[in-house]
């Protein structure tokens, strides 16, 4: 875990706000640390939390503006109204598929509500041609934040929280 790690086990004595972050993937809840990344598990892109994929779509977990979803399809990048920024990253080293098992059901630039899909992808051909099929979703903003508390367990993408964030 990085030195500057902002995890938490429970909430703040000082906090003004919770925020729990509906799942964007359905799949099994995991420390960043469990990503083979040296980009995560030193939090260079923030806290966050991976996800082991049992799905095979990435839902809005809340209304957002898609800041960025490249044609390869492995990253998109969400801004919540609030100015939350979350990176959700479809495997490692998914850009090797060149957009391959991808399926785009929105745009950079578009507005959505929680719940819409905005991309379907196949977990078999991931598994099968990238690094590892395992997801992260990182708050790239976790410095202004007091901390964010992760909930491992199995999750629902949008009717479970894969983290909690607190004000």
């Amino acid at each position: 875990m990085s030195l500057f790690s902002r995890i938490l086990t429970a909430p703040p004595d000082n906090f003004k706000k919770r925020i729990a972050i509906p799942s964007p993937i359905s799949g099994r809840v995991k420390p960043l640390d469990d990503m083979p990344s040296r980009v995560h598990t030193e939090r260079l892109l923030g806290e966050g939390v991976v996800i082991a994929p049992s799905g095979y779509q990435v839902i809005a977990p809340f209304q957002c503006r898609i800041e960025s979803l490249p044609k390869t399809g492995e990253q998109i990048k969400l801004r919540s109204a609030q100015g939350l920024l979350l990176l959700i990253q479809i495997g490692v080293n998914t850009q090797r598929l060149h957009g391959e098992g991808f399926v785009f059901h929105a745009k950079p630039g578009d507005v959505v509500k929680a719940g819409t899909k905005i991309l379907d992808f196949n977990l078999n051909r991931i598994k099968a041609k990238a690094d590892s099929p395992l997801c992260s979703v990182t708050l790239l903003n976790s410095d202004k934040v007091l901390g964010v508390e992760p909930h491992y367990r199995q999750v629902m993408a949008l009717d479970d929280p894969i983290f909690s964030i607190y004000l």
